[in-house]
């Protein structure tokens, strides 16, 4: 038991991949699939970054300067296909990509990889976009899969750190002392790591849902 618990606290120590999972079959899975296939434009690997100036206009030389030097690093970056921004439009074009009030420009950053893959080098080419002078808002299918990810990870973590106390107060009630209550929490830890580290492991070669996690802890417990 000891080797298998150090093995699953290995695994689960190494990490894994979790995501919200993907719909199959729906519509916009589809329509991705024939933007990936048909079109070599990647519907789910690509991002829009929004430059934003309360002072400087979307054509003035200061804003195009600092949103070109902004943009430069991920256009060196080898997951990068094409960044797509109202400088490299045409005229007739470049006017969508620039706001009717004049104080907001659009890029859009189109990766080579496929969504699993961009999904993981995501975070590290958002870091490399620094507005300087202008602000910056990321939006489209991967950013909003990203916050997603990250914000299920924190209140799944923050409700299993609520439940798990409960749970031990619960079963010190029922039992009356303290080392029949802890038996069950304990054996049931087990488990859970054993289970945690399954899913972790899963995660590396196929899509897992973040929540699998807690499906694992509620098996386990």
């Amino acid at each position: 038991m000891c080797s298998s618990d150090l093995l699953s606290a290995a695994v689960i120590a190494r990490g894994g991949s979790l995501t919200s999972g993907d719909t199959q079959g729906t519509e916009a899975h589809l329509g991705r699939r024939i933007l990936d296939r048909e079109f070599r434009l990647p519907g789910a690997s690509s991002f829009t970054v929004v430059f934003s100036s309360d002072t400087l206009f979307a054509d003035d030389p200061a804003f195009v300067e600092a949103m070109q030097r902004a943009l430069a690093p991920v256009r060196r970056d080898p997951h990068v296909a094409t960044v797509f921004s109202a400088d490299d439009a045409p005229d007739a074009v470049a006017g969508r990509l620039r706001a009717e009030d004049g104080h907001h420009a659009l890029a859009v950053v189109m990766l080579k990889d496929d969504y699993r893959e961009a999904a993981r080098v995501y975070p590290g080419l958002r870091a490399k976009i620094r507005g300087g002078p202008l602000r910056l808002l990321f939006t489209g299918y991967l950013p909003f899969r990203h916050d997603l990810d990250k914000t299920l990870e924190h209140d799944l973590i923050l409700a299993e750190a609520l439940s798990l106390p409960l749970a031990l107060l619960v079963l010190l009630a029922v039992f009356r002392t303290a080392v029949a209550a802890t038996l069950p929490v304990f054996v049931g830890g087990l488990a859970t790591v054993g289970g945690i580290a399954g899913v972790m492991a899963l995660s590396r070669v196929t899509d897992v849902a973040a929540y699998a996690v807690n499906v694992a802890s509620l098996i386990g417990l």
